[in-house]
Formats: C-alpha cells, structure tokens, sequence
C-alpha cells in the first residue's frame, strides 16, 4: 500500500458488500506508481472496491504483527535448500553433453552459421549459435519437461518470497518475461508495462483518467531535458535483462502458480485461517502478506464474480482458483468472469465515483480496435485484480492460455496502447502489446544463490530474433541495463564460470492459439558505449571443451 492510505479489513462470503475508502485528492499517478531500489516493478492500486457476492477482499488490514516463521513447511523447505547451496559456480555452465539440438533450432536467425554478421547501432556482433547450456534450457522448455523459471530483478527481495515467471513452450503468449521500463533514462516510479510509449493517444484506460500520467511517463516525444536517455521509449521494443532457473528448477518450486501478473509478493494478503476475515496484509512499505507467508493470497481488490449457486471465481479464503471452472481448458473460468465479475466504483480525482462493472455492456464478438469494441472491456491491470492461484503447474498453463486466446473478449486495448498501426489483433507485432508473464512466488534466494542460475539471460522483444535487429537506442538501453546488472550483482566478468549470459527470443508460430516459443542461443555483440560485450565460443572452437560458452567480458 501506498503510505498515508486509510487501510480496513473486509472479507465477505456468501452476500455483503466490502468498501475501502480512499482520499479524493490522492493523484492517480500515485495510484499507480510506486518506486523500487533498481528497476521499477509496477503495482497496480487504481480504484477501491465496492462489490457483493461470494468473495470480496476490499482492503488491507493494520495488523503487523504476522508472524513470517509461520511460512509453509514445504516453502521454508526449499528456502533452507537455496540458501545451502555450495555448488561452485561452473556449474552454472555445467550442461547435458550429449544434447543433439541442432544450433539451427536454437533461434529464429542464428542458424549453423557460427560466422553470420550483425551490426548495430551501439556495438557490433560477429557470431551467434548454440551452446550446451542454450541446449540443456531449450530441453526444458520441451512441453514434456519441467520448464524453466526467469526472473527480472525488481526490489522486492526483502520479503520471503519474490515472483519469477514460468516458461515452457505450451504457453502460448508473448511477453513471457516481466517487461520493465527503459534503463537509461526512466525517472523514479516509471511503470514501462503500463506504457507503450509511442500508442498512448487516449487521455483513459476506459475508467480512470490518464492524462497526467500518459504526458508524463508514457509520452514518447518527451526525453528528458538534459538530453540523455530514451525518454518514454516504448518499452515493449527493448530487451530485458533477468536470470534463468533450470537445471534447480525443484529447489525454487513451491508449488504455488498464478497465470498472470498479479502482485503476489508485494500486494497480496494472506489467510491466516479460520474466519475469512483473518487476513493479514502488505504494510505501506510492502512487507508482510503473502510475500511474508507462502505465496498464496488474495488482491486487495480481488475481482469477486459471483454466479449461481454461489460459485465463484475463487474456491477459498485464499483465493485459490476454483477448479470447478477448469473445464473446456479452463475457459470455464474465463466465461464465468466475463458474464458476472463485478469490481469497483470509479473513485478518481474530481471523478462522479459512478460505479462500474467490467464487461458491463460487452459485445464480445467486436474486438477492440474496432468501432465500439472497447466497450466493456478492460484495461491489462484486469489480470491482476482477477488473478488466483493453482497448486498444478499444466493448471496454471491451461489458465494462462485460456486469457490469451480470449483476449479480444476483454481487453480494450487502452492500456497499454499499441501504436495505431499495430492495434489488429492478427497483425504479429501487436501481439507483444499483451502482459503474458505469469508469477510464481520463489524463495527470495533465488536472487542471492548466483551459482544456481543456469545464466544471467537478455530477453528480447516478441517477434525479435538478434540484438543487431534493435534500435540503436534499444541497444543502448540493454547495454546500460547489462551494467547497471553487472555492478548490482557483483557479477566477476570475462568467464564463463561467473558470467554466463544466454539470448532469450520469442517467435510466432501461429496456429489456431497464436501460439508463441521460446528458445535459448548467444549471439556475440559489443557495447561500446559502456565498455562490456557477450563473447561467444562456438561448440566446435579450440577453447570451448566441445560445449561451447557464452558471456560477458568487459
């Protein structure tokens, strides 16, 4: 919660209604910003809630006293395990090596051609192909495997937990790693998802007005004024830099999944057991709740879409998913929260506060580029105040698909914007405009345990296949990102055994799903602005072992 809200407690079940009030003058920037020691995770906190039905979860409450040794055995578990990691950190290349994957398959552009040519704007790049380690990972995002887990370093590792996202090759949407705002020159509080920078033409996300914050912080033609930097460069155009968990995938698994983004370790409240009301919530600097607890929780403004006979999205206090509405793929679930979800007044700044309802008056067969077919539906933060949690990971894809492939249904394409040429759903370049990561609550050693990361990855945008195929000032922008990565880590370049860093691409595939896929490769490039570059050695050169390497050298 933001410092100097009212904060009360209401959880309702069967009928009732739950009401969080808030000052009228709190600025809708405020609402949705909130600012973190690296690079900034946004945290949706629009609009209060006023609702009836099986499941409300209106506010937070005062109690600071939960007690964080409370923590799931299983969780607490795979804590202890993370932290007692000795291994060395060669294993981090250590890889399956009798893995056959051809380097052609590795991505879109790389091919066997270990001597293919790139060039960019800021640096150069000479080589790209497949390693062991690129092998062993794109093993694992084999549907049949265990998938892999990436996170993008946000600041919220002061809690227990802290959200990674999910990635096998069965998950169908783009944008499947956390897309953060640029690195350059992004002001304090910049939310990149929230913006696409160069499509923000609407003063609305369909609820809530958004001029001051589209002119300030999504304005593509505004850079700052010293001249430095991206200003509100699109950020769904530039790479992100993370790190991939495969080869431990189990150590950090604590069997909690939700398909979405959904504020899990920052915002969300945890059950404490016994009467539904006994939730203890985020404190204004963000600890406590579910990011204290086990992961599992529900969102101060949890979408309640009561049906009949009192199903729910939800099945408990908790809010784990309803597996009742598995069914057809879990399309159930999304029919259900289309026909009855229910969601808050419109409390904004010099606002009537008229309540309203998404998909109130939705024509589900009109997308949203088209005339009318933003009615009704909802801008991308709907995923976060709906989201709920699964204890089966093929759950937890069924779910994701399901609010991909029925996107056109309730998204209303305002926030984020796609540029105007990009707003048809078939054009593939407007499909990166779509948050498809999903958050799992992992130990918060995932970001301290560097030898149990496979590789520190570059995930590129959607559609985009090398680092020489962005911008110049992209390239930039990951350039700055590598160091600000490099020196917030202490990461110890020019080795493999310390700097391992791997390519992450996204390309279409298409079919019925608009189904995206993944895969791992190195492309060698050199940043000259910032004096680091990615060395690769090809499996076949003198000094690679027959495994091939790729990392960052500086």
């Amino acid at each position: 919660m933001l410092g100097g809200l009212e904060r009360s407690a209401a959880v309702v079940f069967g009928s009732g209604m739950a009401v969080t009030s808030r000052p009228r003058e709190q600025q809708v920037m405020e609402q949705f910003m909130r600012p973190s020691p690296t690079r900034t995770r946004r945290v949706t906190r629009l609009l209060p809630i006023v609702a009836a039905g099986a499941l409300v979860l209106a506010a937070c409450g005062d109690d600071d006293d939960s007690d964080s040794s409370d923590t799931t055995a299983a969780a607490s578990d795979t804590t202890a395990a993370a932290t007692d990691t000795t291994a060395a950190a060669s294993d981090t290349t250590a890889a399956a090596s009798d893995t056959t994957a051809a380097a052609s398959d590795t991505t879109a552009s790389s091919g066997d051609d270990d001597d293919a040519s790139t060039t960019g704007g800021d640096g150069t790049g000479d080589q790209s192909g497949s390693t062991d380690t690129s092998d062993s990972l794109n093993e694992l995002l084999d549907p049949s495997s265990t998938g892999v887990l990436v996170r993008v370093p946000d600041g919220l590792g002061s809690q227990k937990f802290v959200p990674a996202s999910f990635m096998r090759n069965d998950v169908h949407p783009p944008t499947g790693m956390y897309q953060g705002p640029p690195t350059v020159s992004a002001p304090a509080g910049t939310d990149g998802p929230q913006c696409s920078g160069t499509g923000n033409e609407s003063d609305t996300d369909g609820y809530v007005d958004m001029t001051g914050y589209v002119l300030e912080f999504c304005a593509s033609d505004s850079p700052p004024e010293d001249g430095s930097g991206l200003g509100g460069s699109d950020p769904y155009t530039l790479a992100e830099v993370g790190v991939v968990v495969g080869k431990q995938f189990s150590r950090y698994d604590t069997g909690v999944y939700y398909p979405t983004d959904a504020n899990v370790t920052d915002d969300r409240c945890h059950w404490s057991g016994g009467d539904p009301s006994n939730q203890e919530c985020p404190d204004d600097d963000g600890s406590g709740g579910a990011g204290d607890e086990d992961g599992k929780g529900c969102h101060p403004k949890q979408t309640d879409a009561p049906g009949p006979d009192g199903v729910t999205l939800v099945s408990d206090p908790s809010c784990q998913c309803n597996a009742d509405l598995s069914g057809n793929d879990w399309n159930d679930w999304i029919d259900h929260w289309l026909d009855y979800a229910q969601d808050s007044p419109n409390q904004q700044p010099g606002g009537d506060n008229s309540s309203y309802t998404f998909f109130e008056g939705n024509d589900e067969s009109t997308p949203y580029y088209e005339e009318g077919g933003q009615d009704g539906k909802a801008p991308m933060y709907a995923l976060d105040w709906a989201s709920c949690w699964v204890s089966d990971v093929d759950d937890m894809v069924g779910l994701q698909n399901a609010f991909w492939t029925n996107r056109a249904r309730w998204f209303n394409g305002l926030l984020p914007q796609a540029p105007a040429e990009l707003r048809d759903f078939d054009e593939v370049d407007g499909m990166k405009y779509y948050w498809g990561w999903s958050e799992v609550p992992v130990p918060n050693s995932f970001d301290k345990n560097q030898d149990d990361w496979d590789a520190i990855v570059v995930k590129l945008p959607a559609g985009t296949s090398s680092i020489g195929d962005l911008s110049a000032d992209a390239q930039a922008d990951l350039g700055a990102g590598l160091a600000e990565f490099v020196q917030s880590n202490g990461i110890e370049m020019g080795s493999p055994q310390t700097a391992y860093v791997l390519l992450l691409t996204e390309e279409y595939k298409g079919g019925e799903d608009d189904a995206w896929e993944r895969r791992f490769a190195c492309e060698a490039f050199d940043f000259t602005d910032v004096g680091i570059s990615i060395e690769y050695l090809s499996k076949d050169g003198e000094s690679s072992d027959g495994k091939g390497a790729c990392y960052l050298d500086g």
